[in-house]
């Protein structure tokens, strides 16, 4: 790996699917920089980040996300984001997510940077993805979907047709 967008070593020196991510990043061209954050088992990245959250037992925890990343959508606006790579999905995954989301927004409010956040789980990645921007539109679609399937909400044909009038997306 190059030193190209990449501002921290341990990205250079990830393995497994945290080097799969890194490269990725470094060949995504709406990705303009990227940081890999915190202590891995593969070494310091030098920056320590972390947000605290409620676990699902009422303890406080500490999440450490794996990477800060600038992106320039096709809008040409600047987003910056905060990217948890995940091999497993363990207990307290919504509440870490929660709490991600919290804090950009409460960064965005205080800095009128755009910040936002996203998991990118293992199993739904692939190295071929052409643009972050797909990336995105991917994991987001995949989680949209396993909601609704894990709902026992029925959407029927009027309100689709309603939602479509409204200019609403329900995908």
């Amino acid at each position: 790996m190059t030193e190209g967008k990449r501002h921290a070593p341990s990205a250079a020196r990830a393995v497994g699917f945290e080097r799969q991510f890194a490269e990725f990043l470094e060949r995504a061209p709406d990705i303009l920089r990227f940081a890999a954050l915190d202590t891995t088992e593969h070494g310091t990245s030098g920056a320590t980040f972390r947000v605290d959250h409620v676990k699902p037992g009422g303890a406080i925890g500490f999440h450490q996300p794996d990477w800060v990343a600038v992106h320039r959508d096709i809008s040409g606006q600047v987003i910056h984001w905060v990217i948890e790579t995940k091999g497993r999905v363990r207990e307290g995954v919504k509440e870490k997510d929660a709490a991600m989301r919290g804090w950009c927004q409460s960064v965005s409010r205080a800095t009128g940077d755009l910040w936002k956040c996203i998991r990118v789980n293992q199993a739904e990645f692939r190295d071929d993805f052409p643009t972050f921007r797909v990336l995105v539109y991917t994991v987001v679609s995949n989680a949209m979907r396993r909601e609704r399937e894990a709902s026992d909400v029925t959407v029927t044909t009027e309100e689709i047709l309603r939602w479509r009038d409204e200019g609403r997306k329900w995908l």
